[in-house]
């Protein structure tokens, strides 16, 4: 079973996707250039990537030379029309992507955490009122004894809506703690 060679990006777009063959450094050079996005402003870094690529194929049987200097050809080989290859991934861009990913995760988490603690800002204010209508409640019960009946049921219900939105609260609480603690130092 053959093995897939790995080439870089900017190689193997020069290489497989525009079928670059007979070529000299600095024709690969001009050619990687156009075709990437800001990777390689210098020429001359550019020139050394591109050296140092094909030096490594010409190593591994993959392009061979002809002629000396500035005007040396490189040429695809059987080995090369006859190989299987594919982009390597690059750790570089892979750490990229990874931190972009963080920010739109740490983007998304401060978007629950900012909806969140306005949910919890509404139960409370709620809960406040309830504990209010509660204690009102009580209040009235002392105060006419005789109506205690009539009153209980509605001090009932607003003791359970105060409970409930305690637990409302309290589970927000926890959620909020568990994203705060899931952030980065930075939070």
């Amino acid at each position: 079973m053959k093995r897939t060679k790995k080439l870089s990006h900017p190689i193997y777009n020069l290489l497989i996707n525009r079928n670059l063959d007979r070529f000299t450094v600095i024709q690969a050079r001009d050619e990687l250039q156009k075709s990437t996005d800001d990777r390689f402003d210098d020429a001359n870094d550019a020139r050394r990537y591109v050296y140092r690529q094909i030096n490594h194929l010409v190593s591994n049987g993959y392009l061979k030379t002809v002629g000396n200097g500035r005007e040396k050809l490189y040429i695809k080989t059987e080995a090369f029309n006859l190989g299987s290859f594919s982009k390597k991934t690059v750790k570089k861009y892979q750490r990229n992507m990874i931190k972009v990913e963080k920010s739109v995760q740490i983007t998304q988490t401060e978007k629950y955490i900012k909806a969140l603690e306005k949910e919890r800002i509404q139960y409370k204010s709620e809960l406040s009122v309830i504990l209010a209508e509660e204690q009102e409640y009580h209040r009235l019960m002392n105060r006419f004894i005789d109506k205690k009946e009539l009153l209980m049921p509605i001090y009932t219900q607003a003791k359970e809506r105060s409970e409930t939105t305690l637990g409302k609260i309290n589970a927000l609480t926890s959620v909020l703690n568990a994203m705060h603690n899931q952030m980065p130092e930075q939070y």
